[in-house]
């Protein structure tokens, strides 16, 4: 439930760019730096939450981490201007890729060896099901009820996820382990070739021609 509410909230206003312009009284493209900000959080941000954590409690880290999320998702839905939207993105981004690290690895803690893949792929399938629901979903609801309803319930959705994670999450204390040790891991081999090859995945984008309707 947790990765399913912030999966949604990566993308959610990218469909509804416009009513956030007008809202806010910016042009569609400024609109869309609201992205631009929460991607530039998870990739410059994420990190820098993960080394500063890495020694917490895990269950106490991600009850924080969907607290942060929740508190960014508020600011956004309550946003007077462009520049608060942008700070309540930032804010909520700095929760999302150390969130979703913890909850593979915890997950992978509190089942039996035999269910490890199992519980990988129930954390995935949060990412999935936002994807096909929870972005077009929100972005139907932000074009009916305006855009600031879907970043409400996301944050209800989070208060809820961060509630039942407090109630049935076992606690599990963080492995004795140095900074220096993460960044080892990071630049083996295996991992900058795993890394690279998801960067060029993603970069890829179509070329069009400007008088053809194909790509």
């Amino acid at each position: 439930m947790s990765v399913f509410v912030i999966g949604t909230s990566e993308y959610l206003v990218a469909g509804l760019l416009p009513q956030v312009g007008a809202d806010l009284r910016v042009s569609v493209g400024a609109a869309g730096q609201t992205v631009t900000a929460y991607a530039l959080g998870v990739v410059i941000g994420g990190p820098i939450v993960t080394v500063l954590t890495v020694r917490l409690p895990r269950k106490a880290l991600a009850l924080g981490l969907m607290a942060l999320f929740a508190a960014g998702s508020a600011i956004s839905a309550l946003a007077p201007s462009y520049e608060v939207l942008l700070a309540g993105r930032v804010v909520s981004s700095l929760g999302h890729a150390a969130f979703l690290a913890l909850a593979l690895v915890t997950a992978t803690g509190v089942v039996p060896a035999e269910r490890v893949g199992t519980a990988i792929a129930a954390v995935v399938s949060g990412f999935t099901a936002a994807t096909l629901l929870g972005v077009p979903l929100g972005a139907l609801l932000g074009q009916g009820a305006g855009w600031r309803v879907p970043f409400a319930v996301l944050t209800g959705l989070a208060l809820a996820g961060t509630a039942l994670l407090a109630a049935v999450l076992p606690r599990q204390e963080a492995r004795p382990t140095r900074v220096r040790d993460e960044v080892r891991v990071v630049t083996r081999r295996p991992v900058l070739l795993a890394i690279a090859t998801t960067a060029v995945g993603f970069s890829g984008w179509p070329r069009c021609s400007p008088t053809s309707r194909r790509c």
